[in-house]
């Protein structure tokens, strides 16, 4: 009897565990303490739906005008932003995904941006610089070593420019991209 009523307690004191331990992991304001960062908060402007135009190059080195949209939500949690962008660059549709966060050993903020014209992702990371949010990422494509820079520009909450530039080599010479501005819907 003394054996079936320790076995009975111990029961009884699995399922209170398992049952706090579910309660814990439903209650999304303790996961969003857990990686809730202040230096993640300067990108909250990008949070909602955009209409998006301005001028990107093209592979063959001429300027297209492009319009398109952008949807960029919070996700687990608060923990990251996911945007979903897309544009009509060379007559086709171009799309693109975009993943930020925050990195809290080195306390900096991270994009990986991923497109449908190239298919592989960059792994930018950054930080506000005075009134900016500016992005670097360095990637070696066909055994050259490439350097990317995207300038967040905020104008309140309601609107915002991304400009990007790329250089190869050592730097010296930097090249316009893309401008594209952001004004929400």
């Amino acid at each position: 009897m003394v054996l079936r009523s320790a076995l009975f307690i111990l029961i009884v004191a699995s399922c209170s565990v398992v049952v706090t331990a579910r309660a814990q992991d439903n209650n999304p304001d303790e996961h969003a303490a857990t990686c809730h960062h202040e230096e993640f908060v300067v990108l909250d402007f990008l949070e909602g739906e955009w209409a998006v135009s301005g001028s990107v190059r093209l592979p063959d080195g001429e300027w297209k005008d492009v319009t398109g949209s952008s949807t960029i939500e919070s996700e687990l949690d608060g923990c990251i932003l996911i945007e979903r962008y897309h544009d009509d660059r060379a007559d086709e549709t171009f799309s693109a995904l975009a993943i930020f966060s925050h990195d809290p050993i080195d306390n900096r903020l991270q994009k990986t941006w991923i497109d449908s014209a190239h298919g592989m992702a960059t792994w930018y990371r950054g930080g506000p610089v005075e009134s900016e949010i500016i992005f670097s990422a360095s990637k070696e494509i066909r055994g050259t070593l490439h350097h990317f820079v995207e300038e967040y520009e905020p104008d309140g909450r309601d609107r915002f420019v991304v400009q990007r530039r790329r250089s190869t080599g050592d730097r010296r010479a930097w090249r316009a991209t893309s401008r594209i501005e952001y004004v929400r819907e």
